[in-house]
């Protein structure tokens, strides 16, 4: 590359989440985030990317680069930009977009006025807690299948005090990820239980040695 050649800054939505997803996501994917491609997060991205070149407020829960620093930028009016504090723009997660997406015309370039639909706001905000989830279930599993290993014993609130502090997330969250994991816990089981009873209804046979 030649020195006068300039590398052009990827493009990002802003997705407003709880501080310990973002904490998490932030040292999983990088600063500003970067999915892997055939992920769930990023095909979920580029499913639900829209232009917003007037920057209206779509949805409280996703701005685009454009609308996002508006304010600062002075390129819209009181009443369009997004009038948050620094504490509320620390509740939004930068995500890196692609340069080009594909649609039913073909490709399109994408812009800094691109940004998540509200239900697709909703869907990557889905995204992110279920791959949070998952990240922290497996965590917990090896931990306690360490310790058996080692005749020891390791507690809940040990695991998510190494969770925490791996992902950079403040511990005054831990209480907040306690309750939330027993509440997960409890809806996993109903879930589990519906799909067991759909099976046997659906066969017409009934699960003797698995109850």
């Amino acid at each position: 590359m030649k020195k006068n050649e300039s590398i052009s800054k990827p493009h990002v939505v802003y997705l407003r989440l709880n501080s310990y997803y973002i904490g998490y996501m932030k040292v999983k994917y990088g600063v500003p985030c970067l999915f892997p491609a055939m992920s769930a997060l990023n095909l979920c991205l580029e499913r639900y990317l829209i232009n917003n070149p007037t920057m209206r407020l779509i949805t409280p829960f996703c701005y685009s680069e454009a609308a996002f620093h508006a304010e600062h930028n002075g390129t819209l009016s009181l009443e369009n930009a997004p009038r948050l504090t620094a504490e509320q723009r620390a509740a939004y997660l930068p995500i890196t977009i692609p340069d080009e997406i594909i649609r039913g015309s073909g490709s399109v370039s994408t812009s800094a006025t691109w940004q998540l639909s509200a239900p697709g706001a909703k869907m990557l905000r889905k995204q992110v807690k279920r791959d949070f989830w998952i990240a922290f279930s497996d965590f917990y599993e090896d931990c306690r299948y360490r310790a058996q290993r080692q005749n020891n014993t390791v507690t809940l609130d040990e695991a998510i005090s190494d969770f925490t502090s791996i992902y950079n997330i403040d511990m005054k969250e831990s209480d907040t990820i306690y309750r939330n994991w027993f509440r997960l816990q409890k809806s996993m089981k109903a879930e589990i239980e519906d799909r067991r009873e759909l099976m046997e209804k659906q066969s017409g046979n009934v699960l003797l040695y698995t109850e």
